[in-house]
């Protein structure tokens, strides 16, 4: 009856499928702030800063979330079985940009990127086939230089 009356007047009560969400890029984000072994405050701050943003003004989900990062936080969860978990989301294409930027957030908190944070970011983007920008700037740059560069050159004539 909650629920309901939530609903009807505009309230915010998180779907069954926001929540697994939730759980999700918090389980996610949880073990990319441990991936280099040490989980610094500005990681922490970051793994409450979310929480916030996913419970919104709904305390028992803020519990919930708060509960389950401290559950985490003693025992990580498997990375492969986040991706797997991960890669079953049918809405697949901003979700993985958010998941994406999220990440980056997070392993920016510290100001630094440790290269086990960049490659478990890596390993989300290859989930949700998205290219990341450096790569792809290099990329365009390398394209540009070689085919400026091959412009340039000399052409023969066939005999």
């Amino acid at each position: 009856m909650a629920t309901f009356l939530t609903r009807l007047l505009g309230g915010s009560s998180p779907s069954a499928a926001n929540k697994r969400l939730a759980e999700l890029q918090l389980r996610l984000i949880v073990s990319l702030a441990l991936a280099d072994g040490v989980l610094h405050e500005d990681e922490l701050e970051q793994v409450a800063d979310f929480i916030d943003r996913a419970a919104g003004s709904n305390d028992r989900e803020h519990e919930r979330l708060s509960e389950l990062a401290e559950e985490m936080l003693d025992a990580p969860p498997e990375f492969d079985e986040l991706l797997e978990e991960l890669s079953k989301w049918s809405d697949r294409g901003a979700l993985g940009e958010r998941v994406v930027a999220e990440l980056e957030h997070v392993a920016h908190a510290d100001y630094r990127l440790d290269h086990r944070e960049e490659f478990l970011i890596d390993l989300v983007r290859d989930v949700f086939d998205l290219a990341d920008d450096e790569l792809d700037s290099w990329g365009d740059l390398h394209h540009s230089v070689h085919d400026f560069a091959g412009s340039s050159q000399p052409h023969r004539r066939a005999a």
